[in-house]
């Protein structure tokens, strides 16, 4: 089956059931399960890492966490019993405006929530349909596009005079230490899965996601920079410095198989307080560099001379540079260098 969205954004502002949940969940499993609907721990495991690895590189990640389910029910009634848990009304709102614009139930909005609010309040809930429409002759597979609506006018109920494919429920809540986590609740309809061209199916399916995405606050993000500044101009110490050669413990990565260690060189640098150790080889700027790159999963930046630079940075913070170049191009008068082909210093900071 051609992947492509087949969608446009309808977001829907309303009041308040009395059936609706209070106070507004903080966790993720505070969040009401659909009746009946089974729990994927296969599909779970893999959008949690998936949430983990497009958040990673965020400055303000702290961590992502989900939950899973299943049912055979129709997407439609799946949020229509989520929007009655929340108090939301589906008889009322607008289509068309812009994601984030409209907040509904009591409480502040979104982007009024400060990490100094008391622990636990919770945003407004919002909520929104990205829902099924029919494209111009030309724009989706045809033959699959008229069937799809086919089945929902078939099967399914429509709501605001849509089908959904993907409902959302969202809000954001404060923790304890100031942090925010943002939550959200996906309703998806999976009927098609097994659709292709020659085998039109449709098996009735909908997956149920809840989401948690805890960002630092604003104190937190100050004493993470604060830390890493400080961890990154303090410079070693005889204390902090390895007696001899170091080790892979040491600096982070394994040093380069056979490699001979320029001891002399090294003590001089590490006595001007440089965590810096020099190594040499015959083997080539190539083989020494690939090495590297496997063993710190970073690749490499070319520098002058021919070389190049490879840097691996530490969960926990520092790193190490390795830098590589051919001998010829160092004018190092010593022993151990001079026999090489190849030097190459690591760089713990």
């Amino acid at each position: 089956m051609k992947k492509r969205s087949l969608a446009f954004a309808v977001l829907v502002a309303c009041g308040a059931y009395a059936t609706a949940l209070s106070p507004t969940p903080t966790t993720l499993k505070g969040i009401p399960v659909y009746p009946g609907a089974v729990r994927d721990t296969a599909g779970e495991k893999l959008l949690v890492q998936k949430g983990r690895d497009e958040n990673s590189k965020k400055p303000d990640f702290a961590a992502f966490d989900a939950l899973r389910f299943t049912t055979g029910a129709a997407a439609e009634d799946v949020l229509l019993w989520y929007l009655g848990a929340f108090g939301l009304n589906p008889g009322k709102g607008s289509y068309g405006t812009t994601p984030g614009e409209i907040r509904t139930g009591p409480g502040i909005t979104e982007d009024k929530l400060k990490s100094d609010d008391l622990p636990g309040t919770a945003s407004q809930v919002g909520w929104g349909i990205d829902a099924l429409r029919k494209y111009a002759e030309g724009e989706f597979d045809s033959s699959m596009n008229d069937y799809m609506l086919a089945m929902y006018a078939a099967k399914r109920k429509q709501i605001q005079g849509v089908w959904v494919r993907n409902g959302f429920l969202w809000w954001s809540c404060i923790e304890k230490d100031g942090n925010i986590t943002s939550f959200t609740v996906t309703v998806s309809d999976s009927s098609f899965e097994k659709y292709t061209k020659a085998n039109h199916s449709y098996d009735q399916k909908c997956v149920i996601s809840f989401g948690a995405t805890t960002s630092l606050s604003p104190k937190k993000m100050a004493e993470a920079a604060r830390a890493a500044q400080a961890q990154t101009q303090a410079a070693p110490t005889a204390a902090t410095l390895p007696a001899g050669e170091p080790t892979a413990a040491y600096l982070g990565v394994p040093v380069y198989p056979g490699a001979r260690y320029a001891v002399d060189i090294s003590k001089g640098l590490q006595a001007q307080g440089q965590a810096v150790f020099v190594w040499a080889s015959n083997d080539s700027v190539e083989a020494i560099v690939s090495f590297f790159e496997k063993a710190t999963g970073a690749k490499r930046s070319p520098i002058s001379e021919g070389g190049f630079l490879v840097t691996k940075m530490f969960d926990k913070g520092g790193g190490v540079a390795v830098t590589v170049l051919p001998v010829k191009e160092v004018p190092v008068e010593d022993p151990i260098i001079a026999a090489a082909k190849t030097i190459f210093t690591m760089d713990r900071f």
